[in-house]
């Protein structure tokens, strides 16, 4: 699980165990899967704060925004987005951003988007998952 506004605000929070069973635990008892934290000359990255297998959940997150592969953003759904999550996205890395102008939205999600699926043209845009380690 990552910390979030919502999470925070919370005192339960059901989680769904590995056989599919679901309970019902104190957000205080949970511990992060992952954590935020500088990496040099990279920016901000995903590091595991606990052993992980493979095909383990480290995160479940609403995508910030959404889009097709080599259409430019939605302006209006950026827009449509509290200020906070505004910051969240421009705060991603730009790999294309030239020194003198600054990030751009459409360099920012040229670098961080994701593939929806498998076989999709499809894109998300998540503020957790586009700092795990990702070929850009």
């Amino acid at each position: 699980l990552w910390p979030t506004e919502d999470l925070e605000q919370r005192e339960r929070v059901g989680v769904r165990l590995d056989d599919g069973r679901e309970v019902n635990v104190a957000v205080r008892n949970l511990a992060p899967a992952v954590a935020i934290e500088p990496a040099p000359g990279k920016g901000l990255a995903a590091v595991a704060r606990l052993p992980l297998r493979a095909g383990d959940l480290v995160a479940r997150e609403q995508p910030l925004l959404t889009g097709r592969l080599g259409e430019r953003p939605d302006r209006q759904q950026y827009k449509a987005l509290p200020r906070a999550k505004q910051r969240a996205i421009m705060e991603l890395c730009d790999a294309y951003a030239e020194p003198s102008s600054g990030p751009c939205l459409d360099s920012i999600v040229s670098t961080n988007g994701l593939p929806r699926g498998p076989k999709c043209d499809g894109v998300v845009l998540c503020s957790l998952a586009s700092r795990f380690n990702h070929s850009c």
